[in-house]
Order: C-alpha cells, then structure tokens, then sequence
C-alpha cells in the first residue's frame, strides 16, 4: 500500500489560515444576520402603522367635507412617520455592524429603543397625543386614533422559500453552480481514486474553487443589496411627494408652484 503524503509546514500554515479565515466570515455572517432581523423587528410594525395611516388619509381625500383639524393632524402624523422610517433605514445602512439597542444607547434613546415610538422625542410625542384627544373629545361618534400605541409586536411574515427549477438541457448555469458542478465533480473523483497523490491534488483544487464561490456569492449579494435599497429610496421619495403634493394643493397651492408667490 503506497504510504499517503504528509503535510509540509507550509501546507499546515496554509490551511489553518483558510480554517480561521472561515471562521471569520461565518462570525461576520452570524453578526449581520442578526443585526439585519433586530432592525427588521424594529422597523416592521413602524411601516404597519404608516400603512394604516395612509389608510385614512386616502379617506380624507375622498371626503371633502371631513374636519380639516383631523385631516391635518393625520397628514402630519404620517409624514412624521415617513420621516422617522427613513431616519432608521439611514442608521442601519450607515452602522451596519450596530444593533437598535447599540445605536439606542449612543444617541440617548428611552428605553433602550425597543418600540419605533422610543425615538421620537417626548415632546413631539406628547403634542400628537394632545391632538387625538382633543379630536377624540369633540368626535360624534367612534374613537380617535391612538397614535405610537405599543401593541403585540406583529409576527413578520416569512420571506417564502425560493424554488429551484429543474435544469433543462438548454439552460445555462451561473458561474456559482458551474463551480458546484465542478466541485461535485471532484469530490466524486476523490471517492473513486486510489492515487495519493492525485487526492492531494483534488482537495487543493477544491479549497480553491470554494473560496472563488464565496466571493461570487459576496458580489452577488452586494449586486441584491444594493438593487433593494436603491427601490426602498425610490419608494420613500415617491411618498414624501404624494404627501407634499397633497399638502400644496389643500392650502391652494399647485404642486409647480413655490409658496409666496401668486398667479
């Protein structure tokens, strides 16, 4: 039986830093993953209660004759909101590597910022509470919104599982699994040779082709992240004009015309 080759010091050095560089970039991956989903938690029930508050302001905008005091307390709350959401989606892309509470504790926030209303100052707070009471007191009927209720946190649905298609004989693969391909390839070969030497020389080739599918899945995730945030930018202008242009045209104003000025 032919004796197996030993690993120079060299080859040691060399795998115990790819191990440690593994270990790192799994560490790293840990960390984002859990940062990203405590912002996620975070921001969530902020976009369910500006949802709802759209709600009524698309109501207000089929009825003219709603009370104006309401209508504009409404807008304004929802453009505080939109203001806050987009203040938050800010700091967890400026300080990817912090957590709500971290970001919480540097800038002096109540409570740790566990609920999205924890970042607004109190005595903005305190002067949108004093609004919805003073509507809910002088309502006919019904009761007032409540605004930065802290509710049972929403469950967050989950992002469904995405399906592979089956291959077909005409598809063509992506460099990522054109390299699985290989790589299975290889660990087949591995398991079917009996040549030392020739395992050797499969395991390095292996290591090398994994480490080049990390960096193509890195660029690919950056490619998506940056496609995401650049969509949620448009989306958040989009809303911030809606409700400028709403703005403008209640106090007469057309949206193409700057404030001071008259026909």
């Amino acid at each position: 039986m032919p004796k197996l080759l030993t690993h120079t010091p060299m080859q040691q050095r060399v795998e115990e830093h790819a191990k440690t560089q593994r270990n790192t970039m799994r560490k790293v991956k840990i960390k984002d993953t859990v940062c990203r989903n405590l912002w996620r938690e975070l921001v969530y029930p902020l976009r369910r209660e500006r949802a709802k508050v759209q709600t009524s302001i698309d109501y207000y905008a089929r009825k003219p004759d709603a009370d104006p005091y309401q209508r504009d307390t409404t807008t304004a709350y929802l453009a505080l909101l939109v203001k806050l959401e987009d203040k938050l989606v800010a700091w967890q892309t400026l300080y990817e590597n912090h957590t709500p509470k971290q970001m919480a504790l540097e800038k002096g926030v109540a409570n740790h910022g566990a609920h999205w209303s924890d970042w607004i100052p109190a005595h903005i707070r305190d002067n949108f509470v004093a609004a919805y009471q003073n509507i809910d007191a002088n309502r006919k009927g019904g009761r007032a919104r409540t605004p930065f209720e802290r509710t049972a946190a929403p469950k967050i649905p989950k992002r469904p599982r995405r399906v592979s298609k089956a291959p077909s004989e005409t598809a063509c693969l992506t460099p990522i699994e054109q390299l699985r391909d290989r790589m299975k390839a290889l660990d087949d070969e591995a398991l079917r040779t009996t040549d030392p030497h020739r395992k050797e020389e499969i395991r390095r080739t292996i290591i090398a082709l994994r480490t080049e599918q990390d960096e193509l899945r890195k660029e690919r995730s950056r490619r998506r992240a940056a496609a995401y945030y650049l969509a949620m930018k448009e989306k958040h202008a989009n809303i911030r004009r809606q409700v400028r242009e709403k703005l403008e045209v209640r106090h007469g104003v057309p949206p193409n015309q700057p404030h001071g000025e008259s026909k």
